[in-house]
């Protein structure tokens, strides 16, 4: 599930920036997506996430 925007009046500190990279390059996000928004690079372990074609994905599935 993807949350896009949380709107409340609550007063909550701020988490730190995270400098480290998160994707440890497993593939996971490649091989799960059911759009197939995501698409490895040529000849690397990192992967690219097409956000428009996800977006839709998420659009029509709310609709159902």
């Amino acid at each position: 599930m993807r949350f896009v925007s949380v709107i409340t009046d609550a007063e909550i500190a701020p988490d730190k920036m995270q400098k480290k990279e998160l994707c440890i390059q497993c593939g996971r996000c490649v091989d799960n997506c059911p759009q197939r928004a995501f698409t490895k690079r040529e000849g690397e372990l990192v992967a690219d996430m097409d956000k428009q074609r996800c977006a839709a994905y998420q659009q029509a599935y709310r609709q159902i």
